[in-house]
């Protein structure tokens, strides 16, 4: 299936595709029980890959950024979503508390333990500590869900509180 990207999410796949090793796609693959195609391209060297693109060409900001953190999302192999987060990552401390729309869809969409426990862990949690009031009508809202995703999210999010002390919202 083809995907139209914007140029930077474009540059950034053609450079992992370019990495591909189809003898450890399946071993990953297998890993995570089937649910996602793989590349082949082990952590290492993939941070290594993205963070020379970055060196590169710069990290997108504001739209930018979401348009391309949604292109990469969308495509099959998992390769593509972490190379979204670590996007994400580069822009957390700018971030406005929109954000909150996109983290929520990424963490509804191709959810996984492995992208789920990234995005609730740092970018949630890090957009919670800079805008406080968006966390009782998220996690309450995220609660009473029928997704498990967000609703762990609503839990893992306080783990990695910035102050060294857990606050802890009680959210019946």
């Amino acid at each position: 299936m083809a995907y139209v990207t914007s140029d930077y999410a474009g540059r950034l796949q053609a450079r992992l595709r370019s990495h591909a090793n189809p003898d450890l796609a399946g071993p990953m693959q297998d890993y995570i029980r089937g649910q996602f195609a793989f590349l082949g391209i082990k952590s290492p060297e993939r941070a290594a890959l993205v963070r020379q693109f970055l060196q590169e060409n710069g990290v997108p900001e504001n739209g930018e950024l979401e348009k391309a953190v949604r292109e990469l999302w969308a495509q099959p192999e998992r390769e593509f979503q972490y190379a979204a987060l670590t996007l994400l990552g580069k822009r957390s401390k700018t971030a406005d508390a929109s954000r909150i729309e996109l983290l929520e869809e990424l963490i509804t969409t191709k959810s996984w333990w492995d992208t789920v426990d990234e995005l609730a862990g740092h970018a949630v949690g890090e957009l919670f500590t800079r805008f406080p009031g968006l966390i009782p009508v998220r996690t309450q809202r995220w609660m009473a869900s029928n997704s498990m995703w967000l609703q762990r999210t609503a839990l893992l999010f306080q783990l990695r509180s910035r102050s060294g002390r857990m606050r802890l919202y009680f959210l019946i």
